[in-house]
């Protein structure tokens, strides 16, 4: 009588293919982690790694956000932000997709500085500026240019006087900014948001010298996340 065998059928089963794949994906997975994580110590070649994946991913603007740095402040990549729908299936209260947040900000070049009650560009300022430019030069993301004003310089204001409060002196001299670097450095008009903090958000507090109060004197050059298309593509009919 031949002896029964109750060995298994020759081969591996098949979910141990599936656990191999998985495994070895995981293992390559960490080594791009590994090596990633060594070249962006070398800002060009990990620039021109990310600017690879972008390419052979397609990635556009909507995709989860993937920082590229370059001379220039990082591009940015975003998720779009769902309409406040109550229902599955239906278009929601919006019938467009709006923004919920401004996402991230960069500071870009610090900022310019005026004397006392004035909002006209000195040539340290200019200098400071063609600096600026040349780091957003290229990109099409948003750039705010917040005025600020010194509580010390509420003398400088009022009825009378060139402008009405320290708002509108805030406001006057992030306009001299956005006019030189439009006019005179070649950045897009329709990138540049302007805004007056006035005196409410020094930088120096508890001093009372001139010199001292200058950073309070200031316009801040910062650009947004938000991209100048974001404002300017039609909007496609749900």
């Amino acid at each position: 009588m031949p002896d029964k065998c109750n060995c298994p059928p020759e081969g591996a089963p098949l979910w141990v293919l599936t656990y191999g794949d998985m495994m070895s994906l995981l293992l390559v997975f960490f080594i791009m982690l590994v090596a990633m994580s060594e070249i962006k110590k070398d800002r060009p070649q990990y620039t021109k790694a990310v600017q690879s994946i972008h390419q052979a991913f397609n990635m556009e603007t909507g995709t989860a956000p993937v920082p590229l740095y370059t001379s220039e402040t990082p591009r940015t990549f975003r998720q779009p932000q769902l309409s406040n729908a109550q229902d599955p299936g239906v278009d929601g209260r919006q019938d467009r997709v709006t923004r919920v947040r401004e996402d991230l900000k960069f500071v870009t070049g610090g900022y310019v500085t005026f004397e006392p009650g004035s909002a006209d560009l000195d040539d340290r300022a200019r200098a400071k500026l063609v600096q600026a430019a040349e780091e957003v030069r290229g990109l099409t993301n948003k750039i705010e240019l917040r005025g600020h004003a010194s509580t010390s310089e509420v003398v400088e204001v009022g009825p009378g006087k060139r402008f009405a409060d320290l708002s509108d002196l805030g406001y006057a001299r992030a306009k001299a900014v956005e006019a030189w670097l439009v006019g005179e450095l070649g950045i897009k008009a329709e990138r540049i948001r302007l805004i007056s903090c006035g005196d409410r958000e020094p930088m120096i507090q508890g001093v009372y010298q001139t010199q001292q109060l200058e950073p309070n004197r200031r316009v801040e050059i910062i650009q947004s996340e938000a991209l100048t298309e974001d404002f300017t593509r039609p909007q496609t009919e749900p």
